[in-house]
């Protein structure tokens, strides 16, 4: 399952903390692949400079009725991120 909601926020020294980009995640171009759901986003914003970026994505919660493992907790994997 998707995140609902992903944050990114940077630091200069690690000791301040700015948010960049608060958003809620809606699903486009998902892909199944070898079974997997594959959800790729993009989230774009200002340029700035930092040392330290935090990327927080919000759990789903419990799965919903349609799924097979209905009424569980949902997993969130994140295999790769890409920071130009």
């Amino acid at each position: 399952m998707t995140p609902n909601n992903i944050t990114i926020s940077y630091s200069p020294d690690n000791k301040s903390c700015f948010n960049v980009k608060n958003q809620k995640i809606i699903p486009v171009n998902a892909a199944s692949v070898d079974g997997i759901t594959v959800n790729p986003y993009l989230i774009s914003f200002d340029p700035f400079v930092a040392r330290y970026i935090r990327i927080e994505a919000e759990n789903y919660g419990k799965l919903p009725a349609s799924h097979e493992a209905a009424g569980q907790d949902a997993w969130l994997f994140v295999d790769e991120i890409i920071v130009e």
